[in-house]
């Protein structure tokens, strides 16, 4: 099944397409929002050494990057500086809107070094995949 439209500039997106490329993206953050929802970790962090949330974070969105990048990696964004800033201010954004819905569940709290944490595994991600990309011409 395709779907065409006039807004598309003449092109044509296979739904089935649409779906492997984005559909793990899409349920990533769903991931993270379900998570950012637990109103107490179980536990905490307090049964492991300090600073292992934002390993966790960085992990976290890591992972959103290289999802990011499988969304986005169509030849529509050709300049890799441009698809770096595409996923870093996409990354960023759900990372943001991540901390600030923290804030507002019970038991959780919202911290500037998760955000770092976050933008830091955002940063990382796509450096990966944008070097792998250039070592790699057949990839495009």
């Amino acid at each position: 099944m395709e779907f065409c439209t006039d807004s598309l500039k003449g092109h044509c997106v296979s739904i089935k397409r649409a779906v492997k490329r984005w559909g793990p993206l899409v349920l990533w953050v769903v991931f993270i929002f379900l998570a950012s929802s637990i109103p107490d970790v179980p536990g905490g962090y307090n049964n492991f050494p300090e600073g292992t949330d934002k390993v966790v974070h960085f992990i976290e969105y890591f992972v959103l990057s290289l999802f990011l990048y499988r969304g986005i990696k169509d030849k529509a964004i050709g300049n890799r500086w441009l698809l770096l800033a595409s996923i870093l201010m996409v990354g960023f954004a759900v990372a943001c809107l991540d901390e600030l819905y923290q804030y507002f569940v019970p038991g959780r709290d919202s911290s500037i070094m998760d955000l770092a944490a976050d933008f830091a595994g955002i940063f990382t991600g796509a450096i990966l995949v944008l070097y792998r990309r250039g070592r790699c011409p057949s990839e495009g």
